[in-house]
């Protein structure tokens, strides 16, 4: 008999997401340009494809409307930019902190 395969982890953390709305915005920071929207926290790997809150990317209202508008490939051709660097950092200084962080499977 055949089981199912167990749902990955999905890391939930409200206090992370916050932290991340308070960092400026990846894009801006790299093409130098000055941010005049807020900060909004971006899943680079979407909720449903089991994306969780250690994925999140720090990004304007701009630029989060762009990368929906063109896509990740498409977004990243255009700006030049790659924030994966940028969340794997956050995460890792959130997580150096000794922060709880929530999981749900």
């Amino acid at each position: 008999m055949l089981h199912p395969a167990p749902k990955p982890v999905c890391v939930v953390d409200f206090e992370y997401r916050r932290f991340v709305r308070t960092q400026p915005c990846c894009v801006c920071e790299h093409v130098g340009a000055k941010q005049l929207t807020r900060t909004e926290a971006h899943h680079l790997h979407t909720r449903g494809a089991g994306g969780g809150d250690d994925t999140l990317a720090p990004f304007c209202t701009a630029h989060h409307q762009l990368w929906h508008l063109l896509g990740r490939k498409s977004f990243q051709a255009r700006v030049g930019f790659d924030p994966t660097v940028t969340v794997a950092r956050l995460w890792a200084e959130w997580r150096a902190q000794g922060w709880p962080t929530g999981m749900r499977p």
